[in-house]
């Protein structure tokens, strides 16, 4: 049986404050490093506009990981 912890929000919200334009409050929560190419690109993009969107965003994403791993856990344990 894996312990599944749940992402800190006050750390991501710290990763997003100092380094949220290299995208590392993504890494944080998702852990896949391809995601740092492609919200570069997309914040130069969109000016640094996603990236004030994702501070919103960001308790969502946490969630959504957390039940994601939760039933990915469930399946392997049947």
């Amino acid at each position: 049986m894996v312990l599944i912890q749940k992402k800190d929000f006050a750390k991501a919200l710290l990763f997003w404050l100092f380094f949220g334009g290299f995208g590392a409050h993504r890494i944080y929560v998702q852990e896949k490093m391809h995601y740092v190419i492609w919200y570069w690109a997309a914040n130069v993009c969109t000016l640094g506009i996603l990236a004030i969107v994702d501070a919103f965003l960001l308790k969502g994403m946490i969630e959504a990981k957390y039940q994601e791993d939760n039933d990915k856990e469930k399946l392997q344990s049947l």
